[in-house]
């Protein structure tokens, strides 16, 4: 698995889309129309359409 990475003021507007704090969560993957984030607390992963 890569490592989380903060996500970039994109990637934020997308999380504030679907309801998602930003600040608690990271980045791990991004493709052209979607975005897997990953949660600092639980370590849940969610996969976010653009």
């Amino acid at each position: 698995m890569k490592q989380p990475k903060k996500p970039t003021r994109e990637q934020k507007e997308v999380m504030t889309k679907h309801n998602l704090v930003p600040d608690n969560w990271q980045v791990v993957f991004e493709s052209r129309d979607t975005l897997e984030v990953i949660s600092k607390r639980s370590k849940r992963r969610r996969t976010l359409k653009k």
